[in-house]
């Protein structure tokens, strides 16, 4: 159990002189070093005025080229967003949804992936939610038959992410896409948790749009990710934001038509956040030149498969999922032990986690060093005594 407050106070000190051994990729991460060097000459570029807005003009290019490459997807179909929310209110608020249809989603889902689908009901859309199976009263998972059995009539949209923040759960998306198929669904995913960690190839299972941030798994800049939507959605989506960085006119700003890009394109209704653009470019590109997903898959799990079996000593338990329904949050339970004391007493020793829906969640990513995985372990120990 988590050592009493007198025992932590005289740790605090010792603790803050460790080194820092970074464990919550699902959360905010640490910007990459392309990133941050990419946008420090940026800076240095805008500082100077050296060609400052063709590097911004170039790195829109290089997020849409290297983003388009990691899913697999053609370029047209992918667009710079600045996070989860803001790409799935494009989708939300432009579908054209009549009064009476319905958007078919999971109880526990992010806020970021509830929120835009909720605020329909002003149009009189329903939003309906299914709970799956639950774990101690705390979100686990869902079936495929959960979400064929909420499925009306009137379920026009399917709004799930790939992989749940609190319990890990990662979802059949072929089997997904096959019912949404069935039914004319149209099936928005949010990725957040899932890019950067496992293959995602949205074509390949039939998803309609995607969205991530990237500032978790790819550690790219805060307030950066992308949008792909697909050539069929995008002709049925209204545009709910409109500027001159869509319009096909370019910089002739006298010429007020309304005749937006016919690819993602017009998702970029003006200036996009300059730095962002340029890291999130630097850590795309050094993204994909360390190697395919599943190669890089097959070296987290590697990772995640120490540390699973070194806590098991220590009696945590990891969340059971089914097979092959594992990515990168690996949530276990701690008994009577609060996780959010866990997560305050391991952050005195440097060691960063994180807690959510109930649990304690441990992220290391493919870039961890066993070496700092044995040393987390330890800490984990001295504060878990």
């Amino acid at each position: 159990m988590v050592r009493k407050k007198a025992k932590k106070e005289e740790r605090k000190d010792e603790g803050s002189e460790l080194p820092l051994i970074f464990l919550n990729y699902c959360g905010v991460a640490p910007l990459h070093g392309s990133g941050a060097r990419a946008i420090a000459s940026c800076a240095s570029a805008f500082e100077n005025w050296q060609g400052p807005l063709s590097v911004y003009q170039d790195s829109v290019i290089r997020v849409r080229n290297a983003a388009a490459k990691l899913l697999q997807v053609p370029v047209n179909t992918v667009a710079f967003v600045q996070n989860s929310a803001h790409g799935l209110n494009v989708i939300a608020h432009g579908l054209r949804l009549n009064e009476g249809d319905e958007i078919l989603s999971y109880r526990f889902e992010y806020p970021s992936n509830h929120y835009p689908w909720a605020i329909q009901e002003l149009r009189g859309v329903r939003l309906t939610t299914f709970k799956g199976q639950v774990n101690g009263g705390r979100p686990h998972l869902f079936t495929v038959d959960d979400v064929r059995e909420a499925i009306t009539p009137r379920t026009r949209v399917l709004a799930v992410s790939h992989v749940q923040f609190t319990s890990g759960f990662t979802a059949s998306l072929e089997a997904l896409g096959e019912v949404c198929r069935e039914r004319d669904i149209v099936f928005v995913l949010d990725a957040a948790q899932s890019v950067g960690v496992i293959p995602v190839h949205p074509s390949q299972f039939g998803a309609d749009a995607l969205v991530t941030s990237g500032w978790k798994w790819l550690r790219g800049p805060v307030g950066s990710g992308f949008l792909y939507v697909s050539e069929r959605l995008m002709g049925e989506l209204d545009d709910i934001w409109v500027g001159p960085d869509m319009m096909q006119q370019g910089e002739n700003y006298l010429d007020h038509r309304i005749q937006p890009f016919s690819d993602a394109r017009r998702y970029h209704f003006s200036t996009l956040p300059v730095f962002s653009t340029v890291g999130l470019a630097a850590v795309l590109e050094d993204h994909l030149r360390q190697g395919e997903d599943r190669v890089l898959w097959e070296r987290l799990q590697q990772r995640q498969g120490h540390l699973i079996e070194r806590l098991a000593r220590l009696g945590f338990g990891l969340v059971r999922l089914p097979e092959g329904a594992r990515a990168g949050v690996l949530s276990f339970n701690t008994g009577k032990v609060d996780p959010r004391a866990c997560v305050t007493a391991l952050g005195e020793q440097n060691v960063v986690c994180s807690s959510r829906g109930g649990y304690l969640r441990f992220a290391p990513h493919h870039d961890t060093k066993v070496d700092d995985l044995d040393e987390a372990v330890e800490r984990i120990e001295r504060v878990m005594g």
